[in-house]
């Protein structure tokens, strides 16, 4: 169930830590499993246009780019969605890394979640399966409250849509077209 309760403030706030974190493993995996691809940073904003997220979300989306410093040390772009409703944005990771195997890769960066707790103040985030079928290897993240994510390999990058919604199968369907429509700018 949605907390409905939280102020607009609440929620960007908890938007931005749940993105710090899978900033935080798209780092810690690139470091781990190859490092980051040498290519042109990424322009998250321009993988998924507002209009394709609108029609996907069946609401009004705009984008707007996040800056972090960390972020682009670490070659990754992100992009925030934005809804009229309160809960209905998502965010955006993308960052080139280097791999050899999608699959050895997606369990690597599946095993530092599970072996890494986040540092104090940062929501833990759980394992919660692998996505058949959607770039080379995709999985599904958890989150604390009412959040999930995909992460996506695939063409050389490390994807993660995150948005702050309770995990149903509609959703995490909505979540998986906003991944396909990414891919398909990677292309």
């Amino acid at each position: 169930m949605e907390d409905l309760s939280m102020k607009p403030t609440e929620h960007r706030n908890r938007t931005r830590i749940t993105a710090l974190l899978a900033g935080c493993l798209l780092a810690l995996a690139g470091v781990a499993y190859g490092g980051h691809a040498s290519a042109d940073p990424l322009d998250a904003c321009g993988l998924i246009p507002p209009a394709m997220a609108s029609k996907i979300l069946k609401t009004s989306v705009s984008a707007k780019p996040v800056i972090k410093a960390a972020a682009r040390k670490m070659g990754a772009s992100l992009c925030d969605y934005e809804t009229a409703q309160m809960h209905g944005g998502f965010m955006i990771i993308a960052g080139r890394i280097r791999y050899h195997d999608a699959r050895k890769e997606a369990a690597g960066q599946q095993r530092l979640m599970r072996e890494n707790p986040p540092p104090p103040g940062v929501p833990h985030m759980t394992f919660a399966g692998n996505l058949p079928h959607l770039g080379e290897a995709a999985w599904l993240v958890k989150g604390p409250g009412s959040s999930f994510q995909i992460h996506v390999l695939a063409h050389g990058v490390s994807l993660v849509i995150s948005m702050n919604r309770d995990a149903t199968p509609a959703r995490i369907a909505q979540a998986r077209r906003l991944a396909e429509t990414a891919l398909d700018h990677l292309r």
